[in-house]
């Protein structure tokens, strides 16, 4: 299994700011897992609020997911070939693998087995 290499979690989504010197601050996600020390991870395009919301929330939740998803596949089990759990599984792998830099097919069925 490959290690993750992303900036720790918590990841926090800022919204866009409209200070009142008449700038304007894009909306962004920091990495708070120290608090003292916020870790710049990304800034949204400015299209919509509700785009840059949408963006900014989703990739904050980014490093919850992977690790939930990491966890689910690992607690999966036996899965029937064919099944729409084994489909669900290999969709869950391509998106660990596209996370951690690697072709989906290189590990499989990610730890879990076939019956």
């Amino acid at each position: 299994m490959s290690e993750a290499k992303f900036t720790p979690r918590p990841w926090k989504f800022s919204p866009a700011e409209y200070p009142d010197w008449g700038g304007y601050i894009e909306p962004r996600v920091f990495s708070v897992a120290d608090p003292d020390c916020p870790n710049f991870i990304c800034s949204m395009a400015v299209r919509n609020g509700e785009t840059e919301t949408a963006n900014g929330l989703l990739v904050a939740a980014a490093p919850d997911m992977y690790e939930a998803l990491r966890e689910l596949l690992d607690a999966t089990g036996e899965v029937e070939f064919g099944s729409a759990k084994m489909f669900a599984v290999l969709k869950a792998n391509a998106a660990l693998a596209k996370a951690e830099g690697r072709p989906w097919w290189r590990r499989g069925f990610y730890r879990v087995r076939l019956r």
